[in-house]
């Protein structure tokens, strides 16, 4: 029969204790061989889930955890005989012990997603208030529509958002973008659990990044960079633009002072220069003026 212990303030259920120690099994001679034989699967099975250090809230489901692995044990070792994969060489212990180590792993998996399943479930038509003398049930408080669900930040962006590593990035920008995402996510997540739970004492971001990433994480998330020097500008750079009315008169008289000089110093150069040009284009000279002006009396 089960084991009942107390952890962490609960009732829970181990296998049934079950230590051989340096002693050796024998056949009981008082016994008929089924009964010897079942005898030696008990021992086997319940120190096999001993070691396997399992246990249940609940009286039935260990009790139901031990005959499930005993029975499994005899239908191996059943097929070990019709199989002809007894191994007579050695005793009817280690036979058992080799058919209850294959099968018991399996057993336990089977039994483990029961329970989860089991443990999962409501009852729905049990009473959740005594407030109107216990005729509230679960199923009366449930909607005949579907209604939406309110979600927090961090419900929201692990249903829609699409998990992306950081480091799967090639640009070193990309990588500490999404880094940094990463981390205002979990402070976030961390500060609503502490709000739920009522956790007055919330550490700060930083603190958060320092005890929950290493160092080279940290130097991404904190990386600062120097911000960029602009290039002084030259003095007198570009025209000089007039603010009010006079200072425009007074710069137009300046550029017609530099250009009058500018032609008194360059006038007998240019006047050579056009003279050569006329003199080498003389018959394009009047092929221009004619067109000239029969495009002008051909407007009129």
């Amino acid at each position: 029969m089960p084991c009942k212990r107390i952890i962490h303030g609960r009732v829970v259920f181990w296998p049934e204790r079950c230590t051989l120690g340096k002693q050796r099994i024998l056949l009981d001679a008082a016994l008929t061989p089924m009964e010897n034989l079942w005898r030696i699967i008990k021992a086997v099975s319940l120190i096999r889930l001993t070691s396997m250090r399992l246990q249940a809230y609940t009286y039935e489901d260990m009790a139901d955890l031990e005959s499930m692995v005993m029975y499994a044990t005899y239908a191996k070792l059943r097929r070990m005989l019709a199989e002809g994969t007894y191994d007579r060489k050695f005793s009817l212990y280690l036979n058992v012990r080799a058919a209850c180590w294959g099968m018991c792993q399996h057993v336990v998996d089977t039994w483990m997603a029961d329970i989860r399943q089991r443990y999962n479930l409501l009852d729905g038509y049990g009473n959740i208030s005594q407030s109107d003398h216990g005729s509230v049930a679960l199923f009366d408080t449930l909607s005949d529509c579907n209604s939406t669900k309110l979600l927090t930040g961090s419900e929201f962006y692990s249903k829609h958002a699409k998990p992306v590593n950081w480091a799967s990035y090639s640009r070193p920008c990309d990588r500490t973008s999404a880094l940094r995402k990463e981390t205002h996510k979990a402070y976030n997540e961390y500060c609503e659990e502490c709000c739920l739970y009522g956790i007055d004492n919330v550490i700060k971001y930083d603190e958060f990044v320092r005890k929950n990433y290493n160092e080279e994480e940290q130097a991404l998330i904190f990386e600062t960079k120097p911000p960029k020097k602009l290039r002084p500008g030259r003095k007198n750079a570009g025209r000089p633009r007039a603010k009010s009315s006079a200072e425009k008169k007074e710069v137009q008289d300046a550029k017609r002072a530099y250009y009058r000089d500018w032609y008194q110093k360059n006038k007998d150069r240019l006047s050579a220069l056009s003279a050569q040009y006329r003199a080498r284009n003389r018959d394009k000279i009047k092929e221009y003026h004619r067109e000239w002006y029969r495009n002008k009396k051909s407007a009129k």
